[in-house]
C-alpha cells in the first residue's frame, strides 16, 4: 500500500494480529512510517477493552470479565510485547559482553527467568484489572495500552538501537525522528489529559520515568535498545498504568493533589 495511510496499516499489522486486506507484508519503508501511529493503535486497543468491559457487564461475573480483558490485551497484540519481556528477563542479566546478552535474548525458548517474568506480569495485570473500581475502571483500561505504545515510540526516538542486523525493529528505527516523537507525545498527552486530569498526567510522567530508566539500563548492558527491550518497556508501562489508577484516584479524593 502506498500513500499517507500506509504507515497506519503497517502499525496495525506490526502491533496486532488483526487481519487486514492484502497479503503482502509491510515494506521497510512502510514500517519506517508506522512509528508515529503506535499511540493511536494503543488507543484503539484501549477502546476495545472498554467496549468489552461495558458489553459484558451484567452478563458475566467480574472475575471472568477481568480474564477476558486480559485475554484481549494479550491476544490482539499477538503476545508481541509479552514475548519481549520474557526474552529480556532471560538475556539482560546474562554475564559477559553485550553481544552474548543480545544472543541470549534471541534464543527460541524461554528460560526460567523469562518464564517467571511472563507468569508474573500476567498475574500482576490480572490483579491490576481486578483492582479497578467502577468509577475509574475505564480510565485504566483506556490509557494503559495507549501509554505503553507511546513509551515504545519514545524509546525508539531517544535511545540508540543495539542491533545492526536487518529486521523489523531496525526498519522502525529509521522512522524514529524527533518530529515523530513530538507528534506521538502530543497525541498521547492530549488524550491522557483529556480523559482524566490529573491522573492522565501522572501516568504519562510515570511512563516517561520508566522509559528513562530502561534506556539507561539498556545502554549500560547492551549499548542501546533492542526489540525485546521495547516489548518489556511496553509491558511495564501498561501494567503500571493499570495498577496506579486506583491509588492516584484515592489521592485526589483525599485532597492529595
Amino acid at each position: 500500500m502506498h500513500g499517507p495511510l500506509s504507515g497506519l496499516v503497517a502499525a496495525v499489522r506490526f502491533l496486532t494480529c488483526i487481519p487486514l486486506p492484502g497479503s503482502q507484508p509491510s515494506s521497510a519503508a512502510e514500517l519506517g512510517r508506522a512509528l508515529v501511529y503506535f499511540p493511536a493503535v494503543g488507543l484503539a486497543l484501549g477502546l476495545a477493552l472498554v467496549s468489552v468491559d461495558w458489553a459484558c457487564a451484567g452478563w458475566l461475573g467480574r472475575p471472568l470479565i477481568d480474564f477476558l480483558l486480559l485475554a484481549v490485551l494479550v491476544t490482539v497484540s499477538g503476545a508481541l510485547h509479552l514475548d519481549g519481556l520474557i526474552d529480556t528477563a532471560d538475556g539482560l542479566p546474562e554475564p559477559g559482553p553485550a553481544e552474548a546478552r543480545l544472543a541470549a535474548m534471541r534464543a527460541p525458548w524461554a528460560g526460567p527467568r523469562g518464564t517467571l517474568a511472563g507468569l508474573g506480569i500476567l498475574l500482576l495485570q490480572y490483579s491490576a484489572i481486578s483492582g479497578l473500581d467502577a468509577s475509574n475502571r475505564w480510565i485504566g483500561l483506556l490509557l494503559a495500552p495507549l501509554l505503553g505504545r507511546w513509551a515504545v515510540v519514545v524509546c525508539y526516538v531517544a535511545f540508540p538501537y543495539a542491533r545492526r542486523t536487518v529486521g523489523l525493529s531496525l526498519a522502525l528505527k529509521t522512522g524514529a525522528t524527533r518530529r515523530v516523537g513530538l507528534l506521538a507525545t502530543a497525541f498521547a498527552a492530549g488524550v491522557a489529559l483529556l480523559v482524566s486530569w490529573p491522573i492522565g498526567g501522572a501516568l504519562l510522567a510515570l511512563a516517561g520515568a520508566v522509559v528513562l530508566g530502561s534506556g539507561r539500563l539498556a545502554g549500560a548492558r547492551l549499548g542501546g535498545m533492542s526489540g525485546d527491550i521495547y516489548g518489556a518497556v511496553e509491558q511495564v508501562v501498561e501494567t503500571l498504568g493499570l495498577l496506579m489508577v486506583p491509588p492516584l484516584a484515592a489521592a485526589i479524593g483525599q485532597g492529595g493533589w
